[in-house]
């Protein structure tokens, strides 16, 4: 749909090289587990939630997480008990309830980028802002920096990491990444950004770059954000920063809801199939997870995308799991399948995204077992 940019092309060779045993030598094991999944199963494989409280689940978040065994479990700074024993007993209780069902487990994961966004609170060493690591530190010392406050991640049963922001801070996007990108220079996102995933990915902590394709001033807490820029522009500012970061082989990007008029005017990024399957898959060939940002925000709920309207739609542009912080779940997930039982391209779009979570599970040992229980 979208040309390649020529920028890309050696990176996405290398990623796209890299990340094909996702679908190969493991692919026979995810697609026997995916045959022994319900449809039910299937779209909670899809599903990245939140739980509430930090020491026990109430018993409507247990049954949840119980009855449909979602692919992933979201955690925010109110889940972080008081100590770092009492916050790990609390992820092992909700990994637990997950695979009481089917045995196959959560990815765990938190937002912790440094800086403000620190959903740890003073249970870990301080982590640096993004933006104060390069003036602090050399790549290399970065390396041993992230690899440390990932071993901290790890000790308490975090798996999946929603971070390190890739995007170059600029005058479209620094009311809302001020800190929180590494610089204003794509060379140096790239070489921090590939420190940050592979100091955690020593500690087995995976990475979820973000937030593709781009930010603009505007928050999607409070509002949808739109950019409004020739094509070319984009692919320079925009993507090439990606593009190059995907060299360092991250598990997972992360959209975010920014409109991106000369692509899909009026569809934000994480909805958008030309943006998701045409631009991320077939232009820059990313072939780890893909996540949406949360799809509760205001951005999406005030502009007409309610969060069934929302799932759906990230599923038909080609997203593998949906970030949902909390709400009613029931309600998305029911939405989900009920579509799915009368669109057989909806349902097969779903068995596709369900094996690729399944996959990067095997891939990266979270879970061993052949046949789910």
């Amino acid at each position: 749909m979208y040309d390649t940019p020529d920028f890309a092309a050696e990176a996405k060779q290398q990623y796209s090289e890299a990340a094909a045993d996702i679908f190969s030598e493991v692919s026979v094991r995810a697609r026997s587990i995916l045959d022994s999944l319900t449809l039910e199963q299937r779209v909670s494989q899809l599903m990245l939630v939140g739980v509430d409280n930090k020491s026990e689940l109430s018993p409507w978040n247990r049954n949840f997480l119980q009855d449909t065994m979602p692919g992933g479990v979201l955690l925010f700074g109110y889940n972080i008990a008081d100590t770092i024993e009492e916050t790990a007993a609390f992820v092992s209780s909700v990994s637990e309830a997950v695979e009481t069902g089917c045995g196959i487990p959560p990815f765990i994961t938190i937002d912790h980028e440094g800086g403000d966004v620190n959903r740890l609170r003073f249970l870990n060493i301080k982590l640096p802002a993004a933006a104060d690591v390069p003036l602090i530190c050399t790549p290399d010392e970065a390396v041993r920096l992230y690899a440390a406050s990932g071993e901290q991640l790890s000790s308490i049963g975090i798996t999946l990491n929603l971070a390190p922001v890739v995007e170059v801070l600029n005058d479209s996007n620094s009311a809302v990444l001020a800190g929180r990108a590494f610089s204003g220079s794509a060379s140096v996102v790239c070489e921090y950004a590939g420190s940050f995933i592979n100091g955690m990915g020593s500690a087995g902590i995976l990475s979820a770059v973000k937030h593709f394709p781009g930010n603009a001033d505007d928050d999607p807490h409070l509002s949808l954000p739109v950019l409004d820029i020739a094509y070319d522009v984009f692919k320079r500012d925009y993507l090439l920063p990606f593009t190059n970061v995907f060299r360092y082989k991250p598990a997972a990007v992360m959209m975010s809801h920014l409109v991106v008029s000369c692509v899909d005017p009026g569809v934000p990024s994480c909805l958008s199939r030309k943006m998701v399957t045409g631009i991320l898959r077939e232009g820059l060939g990313f072939r780890g997870l893909i996540l949406s940002d949360d799809i509760r925000m205001a951005a999406l709920g005030e502009n007409g995308f309610s969060p069934e309207k929302a799932a759906l739609m990230a599923i038909d542009a080609g997203v593998t799991m949906i970030m949902i912080s909390g709400g009613d779940l029931w309600s998305i997930h029911d939405a989900i399948v009920s579509a799915a039982r009368d669109d057989p391209l909806l349902a097969a779009k779903i068995d596709t995204a369900a094996e690729m979570v399944l996959a990067a599970k095997i891939q990266n040992g979270l879970l061993r077992r052949e046949i789910p229980l």
